[in-house]
């Protein structure tokens, strides 16, 4: 497997940063001294940057360059369609990886086997069923919620997803995520 491949690797990125830094590598394949990490940026981004990319720089003197992204494949379908792949690992929402591995674009994690936790539990012990997948590593779970004001209800309150939806019983916007 090599390191810096003509597709991206996702690698929902902090299993990636300690499986490279467990098989021992000083250096990136082809000399290169560091690796392009592409996540969502903000508090998160800043999250990863302590917890997991110093700790892998400090271990394997291999820096890590963070950009940001607004997720989805658009970017990486055109850096590997122009052949001017840039960055190493992405931080992508679990249908988009498996979308991403379907179609060619990221490079699939042949022999990649996660170490083990630092007491010794085999890694897939550590991971969700189906969170180990052909060209990635789920790392974190997110949520949802609905919510509503009460003090904007004249009637009976929305107990279902459904009921959310209804804008005939619930007039009134909503906000929701693209």
């Amino acid at each position: 497997m090599t390191l810096f491949p003509a597709r991206i690797r996702p690698a929902v990125y902090a299993a990636a940063l300690v499986a490279l830094a467990g098989l021992g590598w000083s250096r990136p394949a082809v000399g290169n001294e560091s690796l392009t990490v592409v996540s969502w940026g903000g508090s998160y981004a800043r999250a990863c940057q302590k917890a997991q990319h110093e700790p892998f720089t400090a271990e394997t003197g291999i820096e890590i360059r963070l950009e940001s992204y607004n997720g989805g494949l658009a970017q990486i379908r055109a850096q590997v369609e122009t052949g001017a792949v840039h960055w190493d690992l992405v931080d992508l929402e679990m249908a988009d990886a498996a979308r991403g591995c379907d179609e060619g674009l990221l490079e699939p994690l042949a022999g990649f086997e996660p170490p083990p936790a630092p007491d010794g539990t085999p890694a897939a012990q550590d991971f969700f069923p189906d969170m180990l997948t052909e060209c990635g590593a789920g790392l974190l779970f997110y949520s949802t919620v609905y919510a509503y004001n009460a003090e904007r209800l004249s009637g009976p309150a929305p107990t279902t997803i459904r009921d959310f939806f209804d804008l005939e019983q619930f007039p009134g916007r909503r906000g929701m995520r693209r």
